[in-house]
């Protein structure tokens, strides 16, 4: 289980679901009253006994949910986000261990290659930069529907 910053939105991992396929429940708060606005989230691309729900972390603003499944093909484990916009929760299948490239409209440039993105909101971007893109300082560009913006010179983790 995992509850936001605010503490009015609750994650609940239910990994022996639908016969150990497994998925989780959001519940939100409001007035001092718990509801489930909607249906229990599932991850696609699940193989086998995923068992999604067997981890769950949420975001401190509550509209980014994670979700592990241990047992998805045979014991390799998996990872789903969801985020959530407008009350509809989207989910991204981290397939081979990649988050997607583009997020909610938004993507991000590091060094000329795609960043995974992980959160977007009005005032905040969370992504992961592409393996050997940086040495030094890098050109990081946001892109959005309104266009791109104009590079920024950040250090590199590398």
């Amino acid at each position: 289980m995992a509850l936001s910053g605010d503490g009015n939105t609750v994650l609940v991992g239910g990994w022996r679901d639908n016969v150990g396929a497994g998925a989780v429940w959001v519940y939100t708060r409001s007035g001092g009253v718990w509801t489930q606005p909607g249906s229990k989230l599932a991850g696609t691309g699940a193989v086998g006994t995923a068992e999604q729900g067997n981890s769950v972390a949420l975001s401190a603003d509550g509209n980014t949910a994670i979700v592990g499944g241990s047992g998805d093909n045979g014991g390799a484990g998996a990872t789903w986000v969801y985020t959530r916009s407008g009350g509809v929760w989207t989910s991204w299948d981290i397939v081979d261990s990649q988050l997607p490239t583009t997020l909610g409209g938004t993507s991000v440039l590091v060094n000329g290659k795609n960043a995974y993105m992980v959160y977007v909101s009005p005032g905040q971007i969370n992504f992961l930069e592409p393996a050997g893109s940086s040495h030094g300082n890098v050109p990081v560009q946001v892109i959005t529907s309104n266009g791109a913006s104009n590079p920024l010179s950040v250090p590199g983790s590398a």
